[in-house]
Parts: C-alpha cells; structure tokens; sequence
C-alpha cells in the first residue's frame, strides 16, 4: 500500500539482431531512493548460474521489498537495507527462457558465451533507452559466479589498482563472457561487487 519508494520501470528489452526472432529480457530498474539519481551510480545485479532469476535476489536479498514467507510471498515488506538507498538497481532476468525473458521462436539453448553476448546486447540497448543515466558511475554485480568488471579503484579495493586490473579480465569473462574491450562503448566509470565464488577470482 502506499506510493513507490522511489521511481522504477519494469518491461522488456528485445535483444535480438536484424533478422532476428524477438529475444526479450525482461529488467527491473529502481532509481536510487536516498541520492540524486542523475549522481548516483547505476548497479546491474544478476543471480548466478546462469540461470537464476535475478527476482530471486530482487525479493530476498537486495531489493527495496522482501516477500513475506508467512504467506508464501503473497505480500510484500520493505527492505531497510535495500541497496537502491544511493544506488540505481537494474536488476536483469536471462538468459531467455528463464522468468519473465523469453524469446520469440521459444528456442531456449544457451551456452556461456551466447548469454554473455546477450548481457552485453542488453546492456547497450538499456544505456540507449535511458540515456540520462548512460555516464553515471557503473557497477556489475551479481551473486555466486556473476563475479564483476572493475575499472578503477574503489573504497573496497582502496590502492589495489593490479588485483582490480585482473579481477575485472577474469570476471568480465565470467559474467559478460567476452573480451574487457568489448564493453569500451559504455561512456561510464565501472566498478566491482561480488559474493560467493567471486571472491575466488580477487585472491589470484
């Protein structure tokens, strides 16, 4: 009951090429509640897997509600510790097939690199349709393997300029599954956060 904490969008995004049968991702996109939007930085959370629908985190973890378990998440209770307190949470669901992303022709057969070229697709086509929020500060996140690209000095990794040059190689690997330079057209500072199996990759 009540209005929204702060503004957010919910819908799809087709991700497919020329051509192509319609591929949607479905998002979630929760603008910071505590700071400026336009100042904040935008945060892409992914469950791990892949294949974990990234609600999951969204009604559990970290997003501005938690559902109740007395009644199996039929309602819902705000969560104090929500991360879209001074950030701008974009939560994705893929690859296609999982949750609410689908695709047209129903052909649901991913490999590791073809759901990262995805995330990569969405992540262009996002920063295109919200364009005012295309040179925040930009963080990936994720849970378990969705490990996260760095590219510069953050107040976790205060002064570790080399294991964030090698955290973000590996992890963009991980979560993106393609090459640092491939993700040179998004105008913006990146960051990292992780848990779980991401910390493997901050150790070697």
């Amino acid at each position: 009951d009540g209005a929204l904490p702060s503004r957010m969008w919910a819908g799809h995004l087709n991700i497919a090429e020329e051509g192509e049968e319609d591929q949607m991702l479905f998002y979630w996109f929760c603008e910071a509640e505590q700071t400026e939007p336009s100042e904040s930085p935008v945060a892409l959370w992914t469950n791990g897997g892949p294949g974990s629908d990234s609600l999951g985190g969204f009604f559990t973890e970290l997003g501005p509600f938690i559902a109740n378990e007395h009644d199996n998440g039929a309602t819902l209770r705000r969560n104090p510790y929500t991360w879209n307190l001074i950030a701008n949470m974009l939560y994705l669901t893929h690859p296609t097939g999982i949750g609410y992303s689908y695709s047209a022709d129903d052909v649901n057969v991913h490999t590791d690199e073809s759901d990262g070229a995805d995330n990569a697709k969405f992540l262009r086509k996002f920063f295109a349709a919200y364009p005012e929020f295309a040179t925040n500060e930009f963080w990936l996140t994720g849970a378990a393997i969705c490990a996260t690209l760095a590219a510069k000095e953050t107040a976790f990794y205060s002064g570790r300029t080399r294991v964030l040059a090698r955290l973000g190689y590996h992890s963009c690997r991980l979560q993106l599954r393609c090459e640092v330079t491939d993700l040179s057209t998004l105008q913006c500072e990146r960051s990292l956060a992780g848990e779980s199996y991401a910390g493997t990759y901050s150790s070697q």
